[in-house]
């Protein structure tokens, strides 16, 4: 590989060669990247091109994208392009992302536009999604939102979902919401799980919870279900509870 640098050091162009020394295209069908850059020596045009020194695509439906930053160095923008410069949509069909950030530089706010800058999906519902996190920097809240900034159901069934975590960053319990913030299913019965772990983080127990908190019976008719493990890590028994506490079946 060789490469080549403006004068701040950035590598502006890479290209990918053979044992003759000749251009040769990587497995995503790339030989050349090309980057253009700001003062702030940040990537604000990134190009890729075969070996004949065509545009090609790497892995996606665009040949080139073009990126903006905040003053903390989070990208905010973002536009693909096709062949001829001109906007074209991804393979989840937006042509523009943009994102606001918190003091932690986690994303807040992401939103999705077509070419003329209208609010477009990103193969679900919503065109813009909130979010919020705990002092951890997990994801403790999420909201979805129309091209209104009205909250909108997702695909799912909820507009709305909030979760709290353990010390090992595994989420304890996770509830969904409709557009009124009331409770709301994701396609079951329940409107909030519980789960357990033990030391090796996987799930020892899962809980169903209706809208009053109370234990309720999910589709296959659990209200709990327990996992038991061998010394390998896999699951040697499954115990399905109802919502008075008695055992319906072990599976193993």
């Amino acid at each position: 590989m060789i490469r080549e640098y403006d004068e701040a050091g950035n590598a502006i162009r890479e290209q990918y060669l053979d044992g003759n020394d000749q251009p040769i295209n990587n497995s995503k069908g790339i030989a050349e990247i090309h980057r253009v850059y700001n003062e702030k020596n940040k990537a604000v045009r990134i190009a890729w091109f075969d070996a004949e020194g065509n545009p090609a695509k790497n892995g996606d439906t665009y040949v080139a994208y073009e990126l903006d930053y905040d003053a903390a160095g989070n990208t905010i923008w973002e536009k693909y392009l096709d062949e001829n410069d001109q906007p074209i949509a991804n393979g989840k069909g937006y042509v523009q992302v943009r994102r606001e950030y918190n003091e932690n530089k986690k994303v807040m706010r992401e939103s999705w536009f077509d070419a003329e800058d209208d609010p477009v999906t990103s193969g679900d519902t919503y065109v813009t999604i909130l979010r919020d996190y705990d002092e951890a920097g997990n994801v403790n809240w999420e909201q979805y939102l129309d091209a209104e900034d009205l909250p909108i159901a997702n695909g799912k069934g909820y507009a709305e979902v909030r979760r709290e975590y353990n010390d090992k960053k595994k989420v304890v319990r996770e509830s969904w919401f409709d557009e009124d913030g009331q409770p709301a299913t994701t396609g079951n019965t329940y409107v909030t799980i519980l789960r357990e772990y033990n030391d090796a983080g996987k799930v020892t127990r899962e809980s169903y919870l209706d809208a009053a908190d109370l234990p309720v019976a999910n589709k296959d008719g659990a209200a709990v279900i327990v996992f038991e493990y061998d010394g390998d890590g896999k699951v040697s028994a499954t115990l399905k509870y109802d919502p008075e506490g008695n055992l319906l079946e072990e599976a193993k």
